[in-house]
């Protein structure tokens, strides 16, 4: 069947983005391509997007988080991302840091608390304008 991994298309924030996800999650970046590299590789690319990222790849333990920045109309604005992102952690304590790193200078939708569906979780938007929700299965 596959695997399913996440794209995300950013407008011009993809570089600080990916730094930001590698240096909480983990993972190794395993690709990094800027439209500078794509033309010398004869691909067609705009000199103001030389600089830009056409493509960079993060491997985590279980997916791959796959980026560019775009200057397309479809690249939703961050108030219409129609992308949730959903972090299952470990423990308590990972669920507050993760929470508490991506929501800063972003926004909270919902703080992180105890549900009474058995999760402990929250939702944010990042500073980048990627919808999270975070959550750690606790005991009922």
């Amino acid at each position: 069947m596959g695997t399913f991994n996440i794209y995300l298309m950013l407008p011009g924030t993809t570089r600080e983005a990916f730094g930001f996800y590698e240096a909480l999650f983990g993972g190794q970046r395993t690709a990094l391509f800027t439209f500078a590299d794509m033309a010398a590789m004869g691909l067609p690319a705009e000199d103001e997007q030389a600089d830009l990222i056409a493509h960079t790849a993060l491997e985590l333990p279980n997916m791959t988080l796959m980026g560019s920045d775009s200057t397309s109309p479809i690249t939703p604005s961050t108030n219409q991302s129609p992308v949730l992102l959903h972090h299952f952690t470990d423990t308590r304590e990972d669920a507050d840091r993760i929470f508490a790193a991506l929501a800063e200078g972003g926004t909270i939708i919902r703080p992180i608390v105890d549900a009474p569906y058995g999760y402990y979780d929250g939702s944010c938007i990042d500073r980048f304008g990627i919808a999270w929700n975070i959550m750690y299965e606790h005991e009922t």
